[in-house]
């Protein structure tokens, strides 16, 4: 059975074993190459991510604690605990040991979700500006289903 490793917030893996991963691309990676470029481990999660996880843990006070954030009539104990301090889905895992020891690696993609691309490039040459950083940034103007402006 594999689970998140507390020291390195990782599956109980060592950063350098490969795994085979199915879906969505069939190659072998590294666990670290799979956290680092792939798995948005540092996601805020959101209620499907309590819906899938209520399904691991084995220690009944938390069992019961996935099924109050997973209730849609309790919002607010769910707010509390993950969107107001920004909580990522590693704080949530190491406060859940039962959760973080009984994940199925099967579940990875479904748990973390995809790393999203990020708005910007680092656009710096050392060689000809050795004391500062640039960045390439794209602004992007788009409307909301609200029909507001968004920046």
């Amino acid at each position: 059975s594999s689970g998140i490793n507390a020291e390195y917030g990782v599956l109980n893996l060592t950063l350098t074993d490969t795994v085979t991963v199915t879906s969505p691309f069939c190659m072998e990676i590294s666990v670290r190459e799979l956290l680092t470029s792939y798995l948005d481990i540092v996601a805020v999660p959101e209620r499907q991510f309590f819906e899938l996880c209520s399904n691991f843990p084995t220690d009944e006070l938390e069992k019961e604690k996935f099924q109050e954030f997973t209730n849609m009539k309790d919002t607010e104990e769910l707010y509390s605990y993950v969107s107001r301090p920004k909580r990522t889905i590693l704080e949530v895992l190491s406060d859940f040991h039962s959760v973080r020891k009984n994940l199925d690696i099967t579940y990875l993609f479904d748990v973390f979700g995809r790393i999203k691309p990020r708005g910007f490039s680092i656009a710096s040459a050392q060689s000809t500006c050795p004391k500062s950083a640039q960045l390439c940034v794209g602004v992007v103007r788009y409307r909301t289903n609200l029909k507001s402006e968004r920046v």
